[in-house]
């Protein structure tokens, strides 16, 4: 790499973020990239072989940080071409570890740990920047410099290739703790390709971050994982593509997604799991607005123990693509939860076996205008109860404590009309006479009910029938005016309104 300088190539982005930020230094010719440097700030070093290109004093003031001085400087920087991560990896951390500005031309930079402190800024030319890791490299390939306390760092447009062992793509770890403000990182139009491990993964204390049109691809681990702790985020436009483990696994707080998508989870590359899923919602007070579920290797969404959680118009389609029992919305043990108007399907085929589906126990949680189906309905009712479901294809009440107030109900499809559950305790169900008599235990019996009874099957010798007596909350009585009367009974319990 020669010494010589010049104006920035036809590769530099244009985006307007950057207009001011980078002042080139003097390029006189003969000056030397070491004299560029010491001219943009003594903070700047250059690696010996390192890949800095041009150096660029920062017009910005470092008043962020509550100074008039001059910031950190910001220097463009082109690959060196040396495989073993040493010159790209010193020289772009010199800049962001101080907190400067890396701009990085196009071409392909050889990386072991960047590592950004507060105001740091990664920022490539786009797809066509791209951060290889090289082998050997652990843990992430992509860091905060000092987690706790680490602020306002800015990751765009590159592409990161972190695939070799278990490396993962970028954590964001317990970062800005006890600074007194969240830390407000951003990332943007990041491609995490081929991570060993995780692709991004954001940990305790991740705040007020800004992420959005980042996607990742044939991820080792989650394609994007949310600790508990890492609350009030925004994720626009994100992707996450084939990954090992769910595709989100969102376990933080209060955070706020909006048109992502997640699809192939569960895939190891050359077959699905039966375990993991397009979104695993673990997670409280979040919210999901227009994102996607697809051929996830079990659930779409999986609401698991969450609660305050809404989905809004939503699509979850062609899961269970692992063969097993997967569905397009699986909600279990949540509170106060909402999932209106989602939508998704099959597409013809045998994926998502429910488009909706309950088990456990539910508190104050609304299904509500959902027309996701499945190839064997549109829902099911594994266990449980406390929620309300209204939609196309049936309604549910359950979870109302004091039952539904209708008005006049018009039954106006052939052939529908009232079903009851039957069975233990229930308001409905059927009994045999012994010598004209049976006992019905049924904690549904009030005091005040209207039992209705009516022969099913002839037994002995039939008599009329009627209630003689009645413990409410524990049983009643059925009498024959026949004392040989053996017949089956049918009984309706109704209470007065």
């Amino acid at each position: 790499m020669s010494g010589r300088t010049g104006p920035p190539d036809s590769g530099m982005p244009r985006q307007g973020r950057l207009k001011g930020a980078f002042t080139l230094a003097g390029t006189a010719g003969g000056v030397s990239r070491r004299s560029l440097v010491r001219s943009a700030g003594a903070s700047a070093a250059v690696v010996a072989g390192g890949g800095l290109v041009e150096a660029c004093s920062s017009s910005v003031k470092s008043a962020r940080r509550g100074s008039t001085s001059a910031g950190p400087p910001g220097l463009v920087i082109g690959p060196s071409g040396d495989a073993t991560g040493v010159a790209d990896t010193a020289a772009i951390n010199a800049v962001v570890g101080a907190g400067g500005a890396a701009l990085l031309k196009k071409g392909t930079y050889y990386i072991t740990h960047l590592l950004p402190d507060s105001y740091g800024a990664i920022l490539g030319t786009g797809p066509n920047t791209i951060l290889q890791a090289v082998s050997g490299t652990t843990g992430y390939a992509i860091a905060l410099r000092t987690p706790a306390s680490t602020q306002q760092v800015m990751l765009a447009d590159f592409t990161l290739k972190p695939n070799t062992g278990t490396l993962g793509g970028i954590q964001i770890d317990n970062t800005g703790y006890g600074t007194g403000s969240d830390p407000q990182h951003t990332l943007e139009n990041i491609y995490v390709l081929n991570a060993g491990g995780d692709g991004f993964r954001f940990g305790a204390n991740s705040r007020s971050m800004r992420v959005t049109n980042c996607r990742q691809y044939n991820a080792g681990g989650a394609g994007f994982w949310l600790e508990v702790g890492c609350t009030d985020n925004a994720f626009t436009g994100c992707i996450s593509g084939p990954s090992a483990g769910h595709a989100w696994n969102v376990a933080g707080w209060s955070n706020f997604f909006a048109s992502c998508k997640g699809f192939y989870a569960g895939w190891n590359g050359s077959a699905f799991d039966t375990s993991h899923n397009a979104w695993e919602i673990t997670g409280d007070y979040n919210t999901f607005t227009s994102c996607s579920a697809q051929n996830g290797a079990l659930h779409g969404f999986d609401l698991n123990g969450c609660s305050n959680v809404a989905l809004a118009g939503c699509c979850a389609d062609v899961n269970n693509s692992g063969g097993g029992s997967g569905v397009g919305i699986n909600i279990h043990g949540a509170l106060n939860c909402t999932i209106v108007g989602c939508t998704g399907d099959n597409r013809g085929g045998t994926g998502q076996l429910y488009g909706l589906q309950v088990a456990g126990t539910q508190t104050n949680t609304t299904v509500f205008a959902n027309t996701v189906t499945g190839s064997k309905a549109a829902f099911n009712h594994v266990s449980g109860a406390g929620y309300s479901l209204v939609g196309p294809f049936n309604a549910d009440f359950s979870g109302i404590p004091d039952g539904v107030k209708f008005g006049n109900v018009d039954v106006k499809l052939a052939g529908a009309g009232l079903r009851v559950r039957e069975g233990m305790n229930c308001k409905q169900g059927t009994a045999v006479l012994v010598a004209g008599t049976v006992t019905v235990a049924d904690t549904a019996v009030t005091a005040s009910s209207r039992i209705f009874l009516t022969g099913q099957a002839d037994g002995g010798t039939p008599g009329f029938l009627r209630v003689s007596a009645r413990t409410a909350g524990r049983s009643f009585t059925i009498t024959s005016s026949s004392d040989t009367d053996t017949s089956t009974v049918a009984y309706e319990i109704f209470e007065p309104g």
